[in-house]
């Protein structure tokens, strides 16, 4: 993407009818730029992380390294003044904690996954994450419904995904089962999705981009390592492969672990939850096909033919826009209420305003008064 930056900034040398082209078309180009960027990120990420989990087979292990990496480049990036990543506050921290026990639980979940199921598995069970996140924006978030067309798209992700599920050999062999930690990582991934967009939309940062990866990362790093010792992990460090071939898919996974990151917060600021979560679905078909293309284990012709499906289905969908005079419960905070307009609570709050005027009509209309009990 970096070939893009400066045709994106070359509008600035315009003349001031090309200054003002350029302002109106900002916000398209950012828009494209952040969907680019995540689509890149996420559809490399399941690959890649599913080849480190192969060479090194305790997740957790391989993403308290991810985490630590990204933390790293956050910090040094911010020391050397590249970027700008507000500081740890407790205020803010109180408000990740539930955040980054979910997303804790996001990682580690599709991490065994992986291990556990293909990389088709794991991406038709995400195709039916928009489905539930949908509902929670029309109930949390201020979102209208999805529109006929919208709906109609869900629909077939929905189906196609039931129809791999059918064809799919581990499901007819092991039944529910085999779906296990699946099914838990699905559920992680929807609380995720829904929470990180109130999230970045209450908690003021100077940067919520960078600020964002810098408070999950750094706040997931000692959980996500009690997680990996509490399940065992330790036992499986012999385990690991000590080829240079391995440790460059470790390498390769914490580089993309910083893009998918900041990409990831990049487009939850800009795009509706759900639009960002079937974003990251028709990135699972990408892996998909990068894992059908390069490598042995991937479903049947069948399943391939389901995920087809899913794919055409998500580019029908529309995002839903906010309701006109809907209440986004992602920006009712308490901290919000009492900052937000000032002044409108004190046009709004009669008894306030009129005891400040009482007071003041009685200093100024009553003079003798005071002047006969002196």
């Amino acid at each position: 993407l970096w070939p893009l930056w400066p045709m994106h900034r070359g509008f600035d040398r315009l003349s001031p009818s090309g200054r003002r082209v350029r302002a109106a078309m900002a916000p398209s180009i950012d828009l494209a730029i952040a969907v680019v960027a995540y689509m890149v990120c996420s559809s490399s990420a399941l690959i890649v992380i599913s080849r480190t989990i192969h060479h090194f087979p305790f997740p957790g292990g391989v993403f308290c390294v991810q985490i630590l990496f990204t933390v790293l480049v956050v910090l040094l990036g911010r020391r050397l003044r590249l970027i700008e990543a507000d500081a740890l506050v407790w205020n803010n921290v109180k408000r990740f904690a539930l955040y980054v026990a979910s997303f804790v639980l996001c990682l580690y979940s599709g991490g065994k996954a992986l291990q556990a199921t293909s990389v088709e598995t794991v991406a038709v069970a995400n195709a039916a994450s928009p489905l539930v996140v949908c509902v929670f924006e029309w109930l949390l978030l201020g979102h209208e419904r999805p529109t006929a067309r919208s709906a109609l798209a869900l629909l077939g992700v929905l189906l196609g995904s039931v129809g791999y599920v059918v064809t799919d050999s581990e499901f007819v062999a092991k039944g529910v089962s085999a779906y296990g930690w699946v099914l838990f990582n699905l559920a992680a991934i929807v609380f995720e999705r829904v929470w990180g967009k109130r999230l970045i939309s209450t908690v003021q940062f100077a940067n919520p981009v960078w600020g964002s990866v810098l408070y999950s990362n750094a706040l997931s790093l000692l959980p996500m390592a009690l997680l990996a010792c509490a399940t065992g992990e330790t036992r499986d460090l012999r385990r690991a492969d000590q080829s240079p071939q391995a440790y460059a898919w470790l390498a390769a996974s914490c580089v993309v672990g910083v893009g998918i990151c900041w990409t990831g917060w990049n487009a939850r600021s800009r795009m509706s939850a759900a639009s960002v979560t079937l974003l990251g679905v028709v990135c699972k078909f990408l892996s998909v096909l990068l894992n059908v293309v390069f490598f042995d284990r991937h479903a049947s012709p069948v399943g391939l033919a389901m995920l087809a499906v899913c794919l055409i289905s998500s580019g029908l969908y529309t995002q839903a826009p906010k309701r006109p005079n809907g209440i986004d419960a992602g920006s009712q905070g308490p901290e919000s209420q009492e900052t937000k307009d000032p002044e409108s609570q004190e046009t709004k709050d009669p008894s306030r305003s009129g005891n400040l005027d009482d007071s003041g009509s009685q200093e100024t209309k009553d003079p003798e008064t005071d002047s006969r009990s002196t």
